[in-house]
């Protein structure tokens, strides 16, 4: 969370730069800064908070970050005890993952420009469900996992991708350093949360 908040602020920080960049480049003189008018930082949280639209971005955020870390605890695990992986195995599969975020992030954009941003995350999420619900019911196919390997590239650049465009649909160029502040901070706390969550269902589940 202190990374997060640290990554927030280097990000607000790079945006104003910018916007005085491009202001500079076009010719205009930078227009004079009022204390009193200028939102402060508190406030515009609590402007993006109090918004429907950018609340509901954060809040699906959360839960799509909780949702992919919830995974991440015992995955290592539960490949071993129902697929049979070992060290190798777990070395393809993250071999795999990777490729396939390098090669999906090519197809991902022309995807957002024919279906449009809000598709393709509403598909990535219903993909992502689909494939984690088949690796835990069908574990005789014992090549699933590298199939679920070589989509998570898929699912991730089409919601990451599409989710950033929401966001500038969504929000103003001077809320945008904020937003994207209180994004990390959801996210950095869903990652936390998420694998201890999956661990604890885990093992409740192996009890049953």
């Amino acid at each position: 969370l202190a990374i997060n908040a640290l990554n927030f602020l280097l990000l607000m920080l790079l945006l104003r730069t910018k916007q005085s960049e491009k202001s500079q480049e076009n010719g205009e003189e930078p227009p004079p800064r009022d204390a009193e008018s200028e939102p402060s930082t508190c406030s515009t949280f609590c402007s993006l908070l109090k918004n429907r639209a950018t609340a509901l971005l954060l809040v699906i955020s959360f839960v799509y970050t909780f949702g992919e870390n919830i995974s991440s605890g015992p995955s290592v695990v539960f490949y071993k005890d129902f697929y049979g992986f070992e060290q190798d195995d777990m070395t393809y599969y993250y071999m795999v993952v990777n490729v396939s975020t390098i090669v999906w992030s090519f197809f991902v954009p022309l995807s957002i420009r024919k279906f449009g941003a809000f598709c393709n995350c509403v598909t990535a999420c219903l993909l992502v469900a689909a494939m984690c619900t088949a690796l835990v019911v069908l574990t005789t196919f014992k090549g699933l996992p590298y199939a679920y390997a070589a989509t998570i590239g898929l699912f991730g650049a089409m919601y990451g991708i599409g989710f950033s465009q929401l966001v500038k649909q969504k929000c103003s160029d001077d809320a945008l350093g904020s937003l994207f502040g209180l994004q990390g901070l959801f996210c950095g706390a869903a990652g936390t949360l998420g694998p201890t969550a999956g661990g604890a269902i885990y093992e409740a589940y192996k009890r049953l």
